[in-house]
């Protein structure tokens, strides 16, 4: 239990973001945005000339955006993972990661509040620029969207797969281990083996059955650190 106590400990303190499944690992690239340089997480090639979609939602939501400097702001916004930026629905105001420090999307209708963190903020020293979203069921588990280059894959032998070249909205999640945060496996046998210093498999993996976690949704995954906070090592 004292090494993941140590672990909770850095993921209160320190944020580093720096994935080592190199297999789940998002590129970065170099982006200028009006305010500056700084780098972003993408896969999608440079000068790529199909269209594509980079705002999280296509339809703007209402959102409350806290800047660097306190002032708190309301109205309709898209939030742009491209760019990094927020994007106001009915004028040409942009605001830049370098200048915001949190935002939330409002309930609305069916749709529950979402809140993104400046990951800047977390963590000063990053090279890396990005809102990370927060989950409900752990402090200690985010999300990142990103946009990724899909190829064509179509097999016209067996009638199967996409015919176009296309960019899509993907999203990984991450946890912080020995002050990294690290992109969590999708498959649970690489999932157990990265938990293996914090919990004993067989409790885990019983926990996990009996609640029928699955990793691909984000707040079982937080249900699960939770879990090992009480009951691992």
């Amino acid at each position: 239990m004292k090494g993941f106590k140590k672990l909770m400990a850095c993921m209160v303190i320190c944020a580093a973001f720096g994935a080592n499944d190199l297999a789940a690992q998002i590129t970065p690239i170099d982006y200028i945005s009006g305010a500056g340089r700084f780098t972003i997480r993408s896969r999608v090639p440079m000068n790529i000339m199909i269209p594509y979609e980079p705002h999280l939602y296509m339809d703007e939501r209402m959102t409350k955006i806290e800047l660097l400097d306190g002032t708190m702001i309301e109205g309709f916004y898209k939030y742009n993972v491209e760019n990094e930026t927020l994007e106001h629905a009915s004028s040409e105001q942009i605001y830049s990661l370098k200048e915001v420090k949190r935002f939330w999307f409002l309930q609305s209708g069916d749709k529950p509040e979402e809140a993104f963190v400046n990951i800047r903020l977390v963590w000063p020293k990053s090279e890396y620029g990005g809102f990370f979203k927060t989950v409900k069921s752990s402090e200690y588990v985010w999300i990142k969207y990103y946009l990724e280059f899909k190829p064509r894959d179509y097999d016209p032998v067996m009638d199967m797969g996409n015919p176009y070249d296309r960019v899509e909205m993907a999203n990984e999640f991450y946890i912080n281990l020995n002050d990294v945060w690290t992109a969590v496996p999708q498959t649970k046998g690489d999932f157990f083996k990265l938990m293996a210093p914090y919990a004993d498999e067989a409790p885990l993996k019983k926990f996990m059955r009996k609640n029928k976690i699955k990793l691909t949704e984000a707040e079982d995954l937080g249900k699960v650190i939770n879990w090992v906070a009480k009951n691992g090592k």
